[in-house]
């Protein structure tokens, strides 16, 4: 079931990874946690490489999907999800990951279930 629930483009080269995640639609400060992940992102010229299928993880009746809508014409569905970024060149000696999600309560299942990322409490 969860074999699909990131879908990778490439695999980039990890040296001590560390995953930095924002969320959206969680109630924190001024939304500090999203605002702060979309700023590495931007600042560090991070690279996506894949992103989370939310079909595994969102409940669509409490996670709707956002739609763009022009002239009443549906132009675009954006699902509730994420994107996975790495950032290219080592920060303080190692890979820098960062993952901009919508739900805190899916973010603990998607990372435990990928030996990849190496999650600490």
């Amino acid at each position: 079931m969860f074999s699909d629930a990131i879908e990778i483009a490439y695999m980039p080269d990890m040296d001590d990874p560390v995953l930095i995640a924002g969320f959206e639609g969680w109630g924190n400060a001024l939304d500090l946690s999203r605002g702060m992940v979309d700023y590495l992102i931007e600042k560090l010229d991070a690279k996506a490489f894949g992103r989370i299928i939310p079909d595994p993880f969102y409940r669509f009746d409490e996670n709707r999907p956002s739609v763009e809508i022009e002239e009443g014409l549906l132009k675009k569905i954006t699902p509730p999800g994420g994107y996975l970024h790495v950032v290219q060149k080592q920060t303080a000696g190692r890979t820098w990951f960062c993952s901009r999600l919508q739900n805190p309560i899916c973010a603990g299942s998607i990372l435990r279930r990928h030996s990849w990322v190496s999650v600490k409490r």
